[in-house]
């Protein structure tokens, strides 16, 4: 007998709102020693047309649930909204895939390879500079959050969707 999911799914606009936060999960090899995200935290993984985020509209705890599950050594989670990152030339997309997880959805890397203005990045010495200063250049429009407890179930960080409040 299938067991029964006890967490409602709300649906979800296909559109997703210039208003909403949304979350990408971090995992702990892409965090500094001085708790900031390092530029592999946005990279594409060969293959992904868009970096996986979360739609935080599904709710805190499930936000975090789900980070958890995606992300191998989940760590924390990366904030920034919808309008911020079209206003920076990035696109922020719902495309449904079968087998996504509820609350997917990607951002679209549409200005690579120019880094964005005006989040002019530092200097890298490190793997492909191309790579290295547009991933950079993004971060600036995320704020890291890091999870106290990233083996439990509830979100015990900030609200999410405050960030820029």
């Amino acid at each position: 007998m299938p067991e029964s999911n006890p967490v409602e799914e709300v649906e979800l606009p296909l559109q997703v709102a210039s208003n909403e936060y949304l979350e990408r999960a971090v995992a702990s090899g892409n965090v500094t020693a001085k708790g900031t995200l390092k530029w592999q935290a946005l990279k594409l993984r060969d293959g992904e047309p868009g970096a996986s985020i979360i739609r935080q509209v599904i709710g805190d705890n499930r936000v975090k649930v789900t980070a958890r599950d995606v992300k191998s050594r989940y760590c924390g989670l990366a904030e920034s909204r919808a309008m911020e990152l079209r206003d920076a030339g990035l696109g922020v997309v719902d495309r449904r895939r079968p087998g996504e997880y509820h609350g997917h959805a990607e951002i679209e890397f549409a200005t690579y390879p120019m880094p964005l203005e005006p989040y002019e990045p530092l200097e890298a010495s490190e793997g492909n500079l191309k790579d290295v200063n547009y991933y950079r250049s993004c971060l600036k429009l995320f704020t890291y959050f890091p999870d106290s407890d990233p083996h439990s179930d509830t979100w015990g960080g900030p609200p999410l969707g405050a960030s820029a409040e």
